[in-house]
């Protein structure tokens, strides 16, 4: 049985991240394996963000940013708690997280939940 899925359980340090995104006037979904790991009832261990923000953008957003794989436009978020890797939406122009999700394969990868709605 799948549980409904939000980000009720999510460590604090998650949800502030997706609230700093979203404070920066950017778009912020959780992704990929932490959507499964939810709907199972599992606290996820791994998070992971797509967004509309640049890595240079992000780096402003955090005290604490990692560069991960720029040429993906990804970066590493460290937290007290731990770390998130935020990447900026991947497609063809214009991107958005329809175009990111497009080029995912169509299991659980290609779901997203958005802050702070929780759009799924």
């Amino acid at each position: 049985m799948m549980l409904p899925i939000t980000l009720a359980e999510a460590p604090r340090e998650v949800v502030d991240a997706l609230a700093r995104i979203h404070r920066g006037n950017f778009e912020a979904w959780i992704v990929g394996g932490a959507l499964r790991d939810l709907a199972l009832g599992i606290l996820p261990k791994d998070w992971d963000v797509a967004t509309n923000a640049s890595c240079e953008q992000i780096a402003t957003l955090f005290p604490r940013v990692i560069t991960v794989a720029r040429k993906f436009g990804t970066v590493r978020v460290v937290t007290e708690a731990g770390e998130i890797d935020v990447t900026q939406y991947r497609g063809d122009e214009p991107r958005s997280i329809s175009t990111d999700l497009g080029r995912r394969d169509f299991t659980i990868n290609a779901l997203a939940l958005s802050y702070p709605d929780e759009h799924l």
